[in-house]
């Protein structure tokens, strides 16, 4: 449910809860933290919010950070509790100031709890839209 399917590009998926363009080359569903739930991931001696993950990486705002290079990150994930310790690529920096990063090296137990941190949020997102809490 968390992650896409490698499709002919050709083809269009079909009975799929959630549809990406075709110009999203990414392989796995990303979402944002819940605000009120944030991760905070540790790189060097600085933290940060994300404001995407998913199974192959996170997004936050730069805070002097360069493009390309390699930073090892640790950070606990909301609901899970997994701890993930692994190292960062700076893929890009956008014209917006946001940090675009894929993990390297991230280890099993690491992305299985990132899928389910992903798949809960998801859930947690689908629920709110279909029973929206009253004010």
């Amino acid at each position: 449910m968390f992650w896409k399917k490698k499709t002919e590009d050709n083809k269009e998926p079909k009975g799929k809860l959630f549809h990406l363009p075709k110009e999203d080359n990414r392989q796995a569903f990303r979402i944002f933290p819940d605000p009120a739930d944030p991760i905070v991931v540790s790189i060097d001696d600085t933290t940060v919010k994300v404001m995407e993950i998913s199974s192959g990486g996170i997004s936050f705002q730069n805070v002097n950070f360069n493009a390309k290079a390699v930073y090892p990150i640790t950070f606990t994930l909301p609901i899970t509790g997994g701890f993930v310790k692994t190292k960062l690529r700076v893929l890009r920096i956008n014209r917006e100031g946001v940090c675009q990063c894929r993990f390297i090296g991230l280890d099993d137990k690491a992305e299985d709890d990132i899928h389910r941190y992903v798949l809960f949020r998801q859930k947690e997102l689908l629920r709110n839209r279909k029973y929206p809490e009253s004010e």
